[in-house]
């Protein structure tokens, strides 16, 4: 299988102007009927939109790289070439911990899929970095840690860092927290998890400050659509938007690292 570690230019971002107006004639045609599904139903959208990474039909076996430059793409071709480069995917295999990049949205998305993930024996250890943000005094990252409690999961397994504001903190302070309960050197392969809008992002941060072991995405999709239609959702297309605006000028101050295929689980 060809890694899709597709490499997006300063021409690219010229286009995001027809992105953007495809997005909401697309959102006008589609919106109602997605805003008007029940709870469940947009449950299983979602999860029929995730898919299987190993699977035939997935973007990562289906897409491959084009050589064209994106201005020779349709605004529908963008989108996805957008979404396959800011989404990034990875199967997901055993792990010696998984790193939770903390949240306020979706919590309670991401407390049932690492609950899910962690008693199907995938990872030991849980760490979750996210201090207080948006005004609110409880750290993020104790937060979620309340709700996997709930759920099962074992408070002796979860190491939380609790200052950190930003996605570079939350790897750099989680760093000494990690060497003081387990054997560091002896982490081989990391699943991060996050939001599904920034998981290129989550892998290039964990590339630039911790380079080492094999990285695996597990992304959260709390937006109640699938991912191939993230333009049809506001909130949604907003995040993917501002992930591809903002990981080219990270990478020009240094705060992330591009990733080394070879790091990555294919």
């Amino acid at each position: 299988m060809k890694i899709q570690n597709i490499i997006m230019t300063a021409a690219d971002h010229a286009q995001l102007d027809r992105v953007i107006a495809f997005a909401g004639e697309v959102s006008k045609s589609c919106g109602r009927r997605v805003e008007g599904a029940s709870k469940r139903a947009r449950t299983r959208a979602v999860r029929r939109g995730r898919g299987d990474p190993g699977g035939p039909n997935h973007p990562n076996q289906l897409c491959s790289p084009s050589n064209r430059m994106i201005k020779e793409l349709s605004p529908k071709k963008l989108c996805e070439r957008i979404g396959r480069y800011v989404m990034i995917k990875t199967p997901i295999e055993v792990a010696d911990l998984a790193f939770v990049f903390g949240t306020r949205d979706g919590v309670e998305e991401f407390a049932d899929e690492i609950d899910r993930y962690w008693k199907r024996g995938f990872f030991p250890w849980i760490v979750i970095a996210g201090g207080s943000t948006q005004g609110n005094p409880n750290p993020e990252s104790d937060v979620l840690r309340e709700k996997l409690i709930n759920r099962g999961v074992d408070a002796n397994c979860v190491i939380c860092e609790r200052n950190s504001t930003n996605t570079g903190e939350n790897v750099q302070l989680s760093l000494p927290l990690i060497k003081q309960h387990i054997d560091f050197d002896g982490v081989r392969s990391i699943i991060a998890v996050g939001k599904i809008s920034s998981s290129r992002r989550y892998l290039m941060t964990l590339e630039r400050y911790w380079p080492g072991p094999k990285k695996m995405i597990l992304p959260i999709n709390y937006f109640g659509v699938p991912e191939n239609r993230w333009f049809e959702d506001p909130g949604f297309r907003w995040r993917v938007i501002t992930e591809w605006n903002k990981i080219p000028h990270y990478l020009t101050m240094g705060f992330l690292k591009e990733i080394n295929p070879r790091s990555l689980a294919y």
